[in-house]
């Protein structure tokens, strides 16, 4: 698990998710767990949802994004939306939808500003209830 802030509290923990899609403009990126070589675990705090992806047991990524003005000095990657969604063939998602305008000017040009995730798994609902109630305005529920 990540190092915590100090005073952040762990609200939901998701020790293996699914399947998990990332999309940034022009890229777009696929996770799926093979057990027991690759995982990713979700852990969403009172201040930020982390990510955290391992192969043979060893953390390989680690991944915040943070609640609007809760972020700590220089944190810039900020959570804009959240939601949920289904897909026919893999099932419900999660979506969260985050954003970082602060980066160097030769990154602009490779990849958009905008980062957009979908956790796939069975119950998404109680982590959607959980973020929304983290976010000023409330998110809105789509499915």
């Amino acid at each position: 698990m990540s190092a915590l802030e100090p005073g952040e509290n762990v609200l939901h923990s998701v020790p293996s998710v699914g399947f998990i899609s990332s999309k940034a403009l022009p890229t777009y990126r696929l996770f799926f767990p093979i057990p027991p070589l690759m995982k990713a675990s979700l852990i969403i705090t009172d201040r930020r949802v982390i990510i955290v992806s391992y192969l043979f047991g060893f953390v390989i990524q680690k991944f915040s994004s943070w609640y609007p003005e809760r972020s700590p000095e220089g944190e810039l990657e900020i959570i804009e939306s959240v939601s949920l969604g289904k897909m026919r063939l893999i099932g419900p998602y999660l979506e969260v939808v985050s954003f970082n305008d602060n980066r160097p000017w030769y990154y602009r040009y490779l990849c958009a500003a905008r980062v957009r995730l979908r956790f796939y798994m069975k119950n998404p609902e109680p982590l959607y209830e959980t973020l929304s109630s983290q976010l000023t305005p409330p998110a809105r529920k789509y499915y």
